[in-house]
């Protein structure tokens, strides 16, 4: 009975700190004003706009926020804004009290994830990366990422709809991340493809069926080329259905 009791009035006191943290933190947020602001980058995110870059958004997005109430502060309006931003995927903003003694200030944290590219596109006229989303983003004097680069006769619309899907399988896979490192395309949309080992091109025809076609070339190489070496051919070509010509040097 008497471990009950104890029990019981255990859960009360843990409910009414709980109410009394509740509602002694909704009474700061009225009262503590935001006096500061911080970013953190989530780990594993590019780093194309470094915290400082972040911070100048903030404050081109809304210079009222320092020294307004953190109850007076949108912060849905905020990570909206911040998210059309092309570099960054998604935002949140949380809302802080810190201190001590009764001394309270305000603080606002943004976590942010920075867009992460699969390929860049780069033709005489365009420049950019595209992440697996399809979306477009600016290349930075600041940062690289190394991506398989796709150059020649490439508009927007084909390298969304086309070469978007072959690029995020080549970025996906370990073996052909390391292996690709550029493909051209030519007026007609075949695919010239240079690897990084080999001095070998691979004529990969038009991007359908590019599993398969990975599939057998992979193939060639783990059965292949382990007998031969990797120097005795310049030219592989995948353009005919589930074949692998070798061009010998």
């Amino acid at each position: 009975m008497l471990k009950t009791i104890l029990k019981i009035f255990l859960w009360l006191l843990l409910f009414g700190f709980l109410g009394f943290t509740v509602w002694f933190t909704t009474q700061e947020l009225d009262r503590v004003s935001c006096q500061e602001v911080s970013v953190r980058i989530i780990e594993g995110s590019p780093r194309f706009l470094q915290e400082e870059d972040i911070l100048e958004l903030i404050k081109k997005t809304d210079r009222s926020i320092f020294g307004k109430k953190l109850n007076q502060i949108n912060t849905e309006v905020l990570e909206e804004k911040l998210r059309t931003v092309e570099n960054i995927r998604n935002v949140e903003v949380f809302r802080v009290i810190s201190g001590k003694s009764l001394q309270f200030k305000g603080k606002l944290v943004f976590d942010v994830e920075q867009r992460n590219p699969v390929v860049r596109i780069k033709t005489n006229e365009f420049d950019y990366y595209l992440d697996k989303e399809g979306i477009k983003i600016p290349i930075s004097d600041k940062f690289t990422v190394k991506v398989p680069v796709f150059s020649g006769t490439v508009t927007s619309e084909y390298a969304t709809k086309e070469l978007l899907p072959f690029a995020g399988f080549i970025y996906s896979d370990p073996f052909w991340k390391a292996q690709i490192e550029q493909v051209f395309v030519k007026e007609n949309n075949e695919l010239l493809v240079i690897p990084r080992v080999g001095d070998h091109l691979i004529e990969f025809g038009t991007p359908e069926n590019f599993q398969e076609k990975l599939r057998n070339l992979k193939a060639v190489y783990q059965q292949g080329f382990s007998k031969t070496g990797w120097d005795k051919y310049t030219i592989i070509s995948l353009k005919y259905k589930n074949q692998v010509v070798c061009t010998k040097s």
